[in-house]
């Protein structure tokens, strides 16, 4: 009955409308045949039917937002980014504040160059030679139902490659910028790579947010709350 009354509250045009559906025709035949008083209250008392309707009709609209609204909302997840604009308080989300401290930390501003992973190694390039700073993190591949190591040794696995338009949406421009002007080649010539993906850059130019971003789990919004806004874990 929760369930119901709070499917009812939050759709209740859609459960107004249910309601109309039944109603509306007991009182248009009882006006028109002369009929009041204790047969409309008779009418109005008919509870059982009405209230189905009511929660038909709220079900009807909850469908509806799963159908159109919930998949242009990210199934309900936390994209992290609002592309540098902060909230209502002045507050950045999660994956903006991160940049710019970590841009702040390396003594570079937001819009420049960002921290790689080669730069906290500082080894000019040489995946072999002794890094200054070694820095891994542990994400999860729900495509392959792995988990992997950031940044990425690809191994047999094969080259990974990340979608331009997913990841504009989870992370700065300044980010997604540096990931496809550093974007490698497919490494086989009968690869097909779908329009707007691209391979990922060599591990040292991998930016350090998006390793950060990758192992951090972020909660679902709220989907009737927070529908009007995937992230790869």
């Amino acid at each position: 009955m929760k369930i119901s009354a709070a499917l009812c509250v939050g759709y209740l045009p859609f459960a107004l409308a249910g309601a109309a559906v039944f109603l509306l025709p007991l009182f248009a035949v009882a006006w028109a045949c002369g009929l009041e008083g204790w047969t409309l209250a008779a009418i109005a008392s008919v509870v059982i039917p009405w209230i189905l309707l009511c929660v038909l009709g709220a079900a009807i609209g909850a469908g509806l937002d799963v159908i159109w609204r919930v998949p242009t909302n990210g199934y309900g997840l936390c994209s992290g980014s609002s592309g540098g604009k902060p909230d209502e308080a002045g507050v950045l989300p999660l994956t903006d504040w991160l940049h710019e401290l970590i841009q702040e930390a390396a003594g570079r501003v937001a819009g420049g160059k960002p921290v790689t992973f080669g730069d906290l190694w500082n080894n000019r390039g040489d995946v072999t030679a002794e890094r200054d700073i070694e820095l891994v993190l542990m994400t999860s591949n729900a495509t392959r139902g792995i988990s992997q190591r950031f940044p990425f040794l690809e191994g047999s696995w094969g080259q990974l490659f990340f979608n331009e338009a997913e990841f504009g949406n989870l992370f700065p421009k300044p980010i997604v910028d540096w990931m496809k002007k550093r974007a490698q080649k497919p490494r086989h010539e009968d690869v097909v790579v779908p329009a707007g993906y691209r391979a990922l850059p060599r591990p040292g130019d991998l930016p350090i947010l998006v390793g950060a971003r990758m192992s951090l789990s972020f909660p679902f919004r709220s989907a009737r709350a927070a529908l009007c806004r995937r992230c790869h874990q």
